[in-house]
């Protein structure tokens, strides 16, 4: 996660005179313990008119970051174009597998749950390296953000969510936010799910036991 964060914060500080920008990025916890990585980045009409470039341009500029960074070998990009708050977003989402090997350090899979962790340090090393980062440049944090800046990370479970620490629960429960702009995010995440097979063997040994007990019962009777 670290150096995902840096390789993102060599585009945002490229883009220092304006906030018209957003980077959403998305782990999607797998039952086995893999996952995707997705990285969704917009700049706004706004910064393109400023430095009087193309989206096309932009994309491909942006795009072309990646090749050299092993993290996002095997990538898979989608341009995008959307319209937020009234402005038009032009960019690309990013998506590349990552296996056990490589989310094992995040994701632990146990009997009958999955935890997704990042601890304290490390969150204080992310969005505090981040805010460090950009402020370093003489950037008003708070005040990009009115303008639009977005850096935020979502981390989706296969089931629902059954613990929520350090992140901001969906309604659904089958997803987590994490603001990477906040400075009050320095706790540590912890999201866990349960599996259906931990519930069912649990439901399927009470079943047992009750079978066992019936027999019992039914056997003094006789």
């Amino acid at each position: 996660m670290k150096r995902i964060r840096v390789v993102i914060t060599g585009f945002l500080l490229a883009f220092l005179l304006t906030g018209c920008y957003k980077v959403n990025m998305t782990i999607d916890v797998h039952e086995d313990g893999s996952g995707n990585l997705g990285i969704e980045m917009l700049v706004g009409q706004t910064l393109l008119d400023y430095m009087e470039t193309s989206s096309t341009e932009m994309i491909e500029g942006l795009k072309s970051g990646f090749d050299d960074q092993t993290e996002f070998e095997g990538a898979v990009f989608e341009n995008l174009e959307k319209e937020i708050d009234g402005e038009k977003y032009y960019g690309f989402n990013l998506t590349v597998a990552m296996g056990e090997e490589k989310m094992k350090e995040l994701v632990t899979v146990s009997s009958g749950k999955i935890s997704f962790v990042i601890s304290g340090e490390e969150m204080k090393e992310m969005s505090g390296g981040m805010q460090d980062d950009l402020q370093d440049e003489s950037m008003d944090i708070n005040q990009m953000k009115q303008y639009g800046m977005e850096f935020n990370f979502t981390v989706k479970m296969p089931y629902k969510i059954t613990k929520c620490e350090g992140a901001v629960l969906s309604e659904d429960k089958m997803s987590a936010v994490v603001d990477l702009l906040t400075e009050e995010n320095v706790n540590q995440v912890v999201i866990e799910c349960k599996t259906p097979g931990g519930i069912s063997l649990w439901v399927g040994g009470a079943a047992v036991l009750a079978l066992i007990a019936a027999f019992v019962v039914v056997r003094k009777k006789a």
